[in-house]
């Protein structure tokens, strides 16, 4: 990811408003297939870590991960997806 896409992605988690939904979906790549699937729900620094297309009822009932900045997040290799 060049430093311009890396301003973007950060811009993007730190202003809900920029969002086209409710969530932003963001996905972090792992030496697995697939990238792990996780969303931000606002412009804390939160990840829940679970497929947008099969939520359970509330939050509560997902992992999350916590971060202290969205720069944090990013160098822990979460991007939009």
């Amino acid at each position: 990811m060049t430093n311009s896409e890396k301003e973007r992605h950060l811009e993007m988690m730190k202003y809900p408003v920029l969002w086209p939904h409710d969530i932003l979906p963001l996905k972090r790549r792992t030496k697995e297939t697939w990238p792990e699937p996780g969303f931000l729900v606002d412009n804390r620094p939160i990840i829940y870590k679970a497929n947008i297309f099969e939520l359970p009822d509330t939050l509560k009932e997902i992992e999350r991960e916590e971060f202290n900045s969205h720069e944090e997040l990013m160098e822990a290799g979460w991007e939009i997806d």
